[in-house]
């Protein structure tokens, strides 16, 4: 994406909107039309479809709301302080969204929200206006997102391709994580997708637990929720 001796410039990138910290950051174009691109064509969408980015400096996600046009999808890289808000505001308000959002947790609000996971985790390259075009922030970024019929954690290993072709290295750290039966952590989810397997994990299947408590052995290896298989009822 940045390989080489060529800059990039600010005005290059997709703005999001500025606020504090790791917030204030741009999206090269052409991470954003990959990821448009196998939304496309992953969720069938029709050429008419509208796309709607409305995180930019000095912008009003909520107000942008009032003019948005019916069946618009947003998808855009909001900033990370305020996901779960916007999270929540989109699925109140029924906006269909995909948004950029860090590689790290399964949290209890997507859970509960019928938010889905896209587990990807490419090490994407984004320009601050505190640093230079070579001196970048490396961030790995997973996907939130209302679009699967079925909400869930989502292994898609064409995303996660489409994605780090852009860049001259890629990521293959192994999964470390201890895993029970019928458990799925989004670590593994990852995992998967960077070695070309799919696979989902619907929330209707499975129930969504904590970490183990800090006496438990091997405790520190766990990092968030996890989901665990329902027992099947007889």
């Amino acid at each position: 994406m940045f390989g080489g001796s060529k800059k990039r410039k600010i005005e290059d990138c997709v703005e999001y909107q500025n606020t504090n910290g790791t917030d204030e950051c741009y999206t090269p174009e052409d991470v954003y039309n990959a990821v448009k691109d196998w939304v496309c064509t992953n969720f069938l969408l029709p050429n008419s479809t509208l796309f709607e980015r409305p995180f930019y400096p000095g912008g009003d996600y909520k107000k942008a709301l009032e003019t948005m046009p019916d069946g618009a999808i947003v998808l855009d890289n909001p900033p990370f302080s305020l996901l779960k808000e916007i999270v929540e505001t989109y699925q109140q308000k029924g906006v269909k969204f995909f948004l950029f959002a860090p590689g790290n947790l399964l949290t209890k609000y997507l859970y509960t929200s019928g938010t889905s996971l896209v587990a990807c985790a490419v090490p994407m390259h984004f320009i601050t206006p505190l640093t230079t075009t070579t001196k970048r922030v490396t961030v790995k970024c997973n996907f939130y997102t209302n679009l699967y019929k079925r909400p869930g954690l989502y292994a898609e290993p064409c995303l996660y391709q489409r994605i780090s072709s852009l860049y001259s290295r890629t990521d293959t750290n192994a999964h470390k994580n201890p895993l029970l039966p019928g458990q799925v952590s989004v670590s593994y989810a990852q995992y998967l997708a960077k070695h070309g397997e799919e696979d989902d994990w619907p929330y209707d299947d499975y129930d969504l637990i904590a970490k183990p408590p800090a006496t438990a052995k091997d405790h520190r290896r766990y990092f968030g929720h996890r989901l665990q298989k329902k027992e099947k009822s007889e």
